[in-house]
Order: C-alpha cells, then sequence, then structure tokens
C-alpha cells in the first residue's frame, strides 16, 4: 500500500509538472500567434471592404445601363436632398436588392453589420467610427467631383456626368473609403471631412484606403498616394477625381 501511494504521488508530481510545461509554452505560443491573427483578421477586414466596393461598382453600371450611361449625384443627406432618388446612396442600393438609404432606419447607427450589409466597411465598424450628425452614415462617399457643373444634386436623376465622358474611366475615382461617414468623397474638403481616409496621417486600412474606379475595379492605396500632411492630392495620376 505504502508503495502504491508513492507511485500515485510521483504521478500526481509529473502531472503537476507536465501542465505547468504545457501552460508555459501556450502561454508563449500566443504571444507568437496573437500579432499574427491580429494582422490576419485586419486582412479580412481590408478584403471585406473591397468586396463590397465591387458591388457598389456594379449597381454603378447597372444604373448607369438604366439611364443612358448618366451617374447618379453624389447627393447630400441634408434635407430634401437627403430622400432624393437620383442621388447614388437611394438610386443605387435597390438594383443590389437593398432598400434605399432614405428608407433604413435612422438613430445614430447601422443595425448590425450582417444587416448592414455592403454600406459598412468592417474596420471602421471595429473603430466605432460615427456620424458626427447623429444619423446613420455610410463608410463610402462618391467622388464629389463627378456632379459636373450642375448647380443642384438634388434634383431627380439630372445628368451629371456620362460614362462615354470619361478619358480614363480605370483611373477616375468613383468611391473611396470616406473618413467621416459621409456619402460624398473630394480630398480638398477638409471643412466636412469627406476626404479618403486617414486620421493624423495614418491609414484605415494598412496605413491605406480602399477605392473603387469608374470601371468597376478596387484598388488599395497608401495614404502618401492621397494625402500630403496637409491637404489632398489632386494630381497623382492613378487617383484621378476630375472627369
Amino acid at each position: 500500500m505504502k508503495y502504491s501511494r508513492q507511485i500515485q504521488n510521483q504521478i500526481h508530481s509529473f502531472t503537476f509538472l507536465e501542465l505547468l510545461v504545457a501552460t508555459t509554452v501556450l502561454s508563449a505560443l500566443t504571444v507568437l500567434i496573437l500579432p499574427a491573427l491580429s494582422d490576419a483578421n485586419a486582412k479580412f477586414r481590408a478584403e471585406y471592404c473591397i468586396n463590397n466596393l465591387k458591388q457598389w461598382g456594379v449597381g454603378f453600371q447597372l444604373y448607369a445601363a438604366d439611364w443612358n450611361g448618366w451617374l447618379p449625384a453624389e447627393g447630400s443627406l441634408a434635407g430634401a436632398c437627403g430622400a432624393n432618388r437620383g442621388t447614388w446612396f437611394n438610386g443605387v442600393p435597390p438594383y443590389l436588392k437593398m432598400s434605399p438609404y432614405t428608407d433604413l432606419p435612422h438613430g445614430g447607427s447601422f443595425p448590425p453589420l450582417a444587416q448592414a450589409r455592403i454600406w459598412i466597411c468592417p474596420e471602421k465598424n471595429l473603430r466605432n467610427a460615427r456620424s458626427v450628425s447623429g444619423l446613420n452614415s455610410a463608410s463610402y462617399g462618391m467622388n464629389n467631383w463627378l456632379d459636373g457643373n450642375v448647380i443642384d444634386d438634388c434634383n431627380q436623376h439630372l445628368r451629371h456626368v456620362r460614362l462615354s465622358s470619361l478619358s480614363n474611366a480605370v483611373v477616375t475615382v468613383l468611391l473611396c473609403d470616406v473618413y467621416a461617414n459621409n456619402v460624398n468623397c473630394d480630398p480638398t474638403d477638409t471643412t466636412f471631412q469627406t476626404y479618403p481616409w486617414q486620421k493624423n496621417g495614418v491609414g484605415l486600412h494598412e496605413n491605406g484606403a480602399n477605392f473603387l474606379f469608374v470601371d468597376g475595379h478596387v484598388s488599395w492605396f497608401l495614404v502618401s498616394a492621397y494625402w500630403n500632411g496637409s491637404s489632398g492630392i489632386m494630381t497623382n495620376p492613378a487617383l484621378r477625381w476630375q472627369p
């Protein structure tokens, strides 16, 4: 009996030691793995955002096909303009089997990400980037320069810019990750912070932002490609803003 008890004690001691070693190893592995997992999650959110923009690109093409090649207005959420069906955020969603922006429930934030669908970039959602207006706002803004010379962009289906009039759709920006969760994007407009995402010179996705171009493709650019430290860059040939 005494010998048996000694064997049991040895087994218990060995098991405890093994558990201690295993815990130490797991702790070390956790320290090594967590940064990699964080990077992987960030890449997933960036890819999710890219997929959102690609779907918007399809919607814009379908809209333009129905309106003889004319793009919708970039519009504004203010007043009657926010409910106008000729603005991109109201005119394009039905082509993607979604409700116009004006028909969504408002109250400070979109519904959960799964319900908000392609309106929301998950990286911005993670950072809790909300509109200061108290209304729902999208994560993406339309190139403010694609309104042409039309003064009132709230009128129903005003003719702004026609696809056939664009000399280089491959590099002309259509939508981008916008800093202030608004519906328009202008690299020169720091008043309303509707420039492409950057905060203190740091980008949203791996120190950059995603851009949808008029031809439907999406590309990522470093902050230095669209922000010079004090204002937006309008001279980058790979990021064309003016039609």
